[in-house]
């Protein structure tokens, strides 16, 4: 890999000229969903270099059935991150780059301004690989009847997947915990992201993954 494509991670103009547009419909739904998030020599860069399966660990929770790796995550001081299996992302420079990328002030202000100019930081990301018959049942997220927490913001980024989104692991909004009352559900997941405040009483989930298909995402 040449080192120097690696500053090549960055947010695609068109997404940045639409900020007003996104900051809109988050405002109007307490989600947005943008296409195209990265452009696209740093696109290409991400997603051939996604780490192969067997750097995930498997699913523990029942009802999220697909593996996850690379958890980062803040603890009390908010300037020191600590790493799961930190040695594994030294293997993958252009992975270890991309969380540098959701870490750095250029996505901070991004989605800060979608979300109204709030000063939203990064406290947590998981990377996951997911494949045939993997699932993620709808639920609520746990922060939501947290007092401790009041502001809550969660990303998906997809990095890559089949055309078929909603048979591919794309993870959609909905009334009910059956997947019968669809608010929204991506068309689209290769190089998208879906933000969503965690706080809503909506629910999520992606539906039982199809045969031969797959997911690359990162949650943060």
């Amino acid at each position: 890999i040449d080192i120097d494509s690696l500053q090549n991670i960055k947010i695609n103009q068109n997404n940045l000229d639409r900020l007003e547009i996104y900051k809109k419909e988050f405002k109007n739904k307490n989600f947005c969903f943008i296409e195209d998030l990265i452009d696209n020599e740093g696109f290409d860069l991400i997603k051939n270099n996604f780490p192969e399966k067997k750097y995930f660990y498997a699913p523990s929770d029942p009802f999220k059935n697909y593996n996850f790796g690379f958890r980062n995550y803040k603890m009390l001081n908010p300037n020191h991150f600590q790493m799961k299996n930190s040695n594994y992302i030294e293997k993958f420079p252009v992975h270890k780059k991309l969380y540098n990328f959701i870490q750095s002030f250029e996505f901070k202000n991004f989605l800060n301004s979608i979300l109204s100019k709030q000063n939203y930081s990064n406290s947590f990301i998981i990377s996951s690989y997911a494949s045939s018959n993997s699932f993620l049942i709808p639920h609520i997220d746990s922060v939501y009847d947290d007092e401790n927490k009041k502001n809550i913001i969660n990303t998906i980024y997809f990095i890559d997947g089949l055309d078929d989104a909603i048979n591919s692991g794309g993870t959609g909004i909905y009334k009910d915990n059956e997947f019968n009352e669809p608010i929204f559900e991506p068309k689209k997941i290769r190089n998208s992201m879906l933000i969503y405040n965690s706080k809503s009483s909506f629910w999520h989930g992606f539906k039982i993954m199809k045969k031969n298909s797959f997911r690359f995402a990162i949650a943060a």
